[in-house]
């Protein structure tokens, strides 16, 4: 396994690469996005916006642990841009229910009241209100993982966590066949 760590910045071909890709993609008829989550992306949400390159909100970045701290930019789905592709969470973070799971008693308080939902929900009702207003954001591109909609709390991937033998990332299995999966989902 590698184990670099860049301890600087180098600045790469900017905005003339992405027009290379978006040309190609255009003649592919393909469409293309960028994830613009983090810290110290200014001049790439710049660049994205210049070529009409959706970023993403992914409401799982909704409330800051490190911090204690909502961060409005993914908590305020109905603000979502419609330029945007809105995730719950993603391959790379705990589930929805497992990300609620992780909060203690006040943040989900403090995340009941500041996303305008009753104290008493559970948390797997306060998962799917949450799915919901995801899904009817006004993001033009709206992506669910499987876990998120089935309610549970099963990873697809840890970051950082790689063994050099029987690693249990990327090896989820659903629960169950999908012939048997529910018709509706709350």
């Amino acid at each position: 396994m590698l184990d670099h760590k860049l301890d600087f910045y180098q600045l790469g071909p900017g905005s003339k690469i992405l027009e290379k890709i978006l040309l190609f993609a255009e003649t592919k008829n393909l469409k293309i996005y960028a994830e613009d989550t983090g810290d110290k992306l200014i001049e790439l949400r710049k660049c994205l916006h210049v070529h009409h390159v959706p970023g993403v909100k992914i409401f799982r970045f909704a409330y800051n642990e490190k911090r204690k701290v909502f961060v409005n930019e993914y908590l305020r789905t109905s603000k979502y841009p419609k330029n945007t592709v809105a995730y719950t969470t993603t391959h790379d973070t705990e589930s929805l229910l497992g990300y609620l799971e992780k909060l203690n008693v006040n943040e989900l308080d403090m995340l009941k009241i500041e996303f305008g939902f009753e104290r008493v929900l559970t948390n797997t009702s306060l998962a799917v209100a949450i799915r919901n207003k995801v899904i009817y954001s006004p993001a033009k591109i709206v992506l669910i993982p499987m876990q998120d909609w089935l309610l549970t709390t099963d990873r697809i991937n840890t970051p950082g966590t790689e063994k050099d033998k029987d690693d249990p990332n990327w090896r989820y299995v659903m629960s169950m066949p999908i012939e048997d999966l529910p018709i509706k989902f709350f």
